[in-house]
């Protein structure tokens, strides 16, 4: 069990995430925002995967930070595994988003 959670407690886990989902709850304005920014970051990866099979020059519309080499590997920048790492990023963005503290 510690391997699949990482060694957090999985009460810790749930009880994380069932306070985020309560604050979430209460802020129907910041669930459209959310949304809405899923459905761009999913409207531009759903761009960018068309435009890669028709031209190899697409831009990408999601940037690693620049201290992440994850992606450094000439090989990401060949099909399938240039989708595969705009889809992580893209995923990767919006989870920032939405951990993003509003004021």
């Amino acid at each position: 069990m510690a391997r699949l959670t990482q060694g957090v407690s999985p009460l810790a886990q749930m009880s994380a995430w069932l306070d985020w989902t309560a604050h979430l709850a209460r802020v129907p304005g910041r669930q459209i925002e959310l949304l809405l920014e899923a459905w761009i970051s999913y409207l531009n990866l759903v761009r960018f995967a068309t435009s890669s099979f028709v031209s190899r020059t697409a831009e990408r519309p999601f940037a690693p930070a620049p201290f992440d080499k994850r992606f450094s590997d000439p090989a990401w920048e060949t099909l399938p595994f240039i989708i595969f790492e705009q889809t992580f990023l893209a995923r990767a963005h919006r989870s920032e988003r939405t951990r993003r503290r509003r004021r």
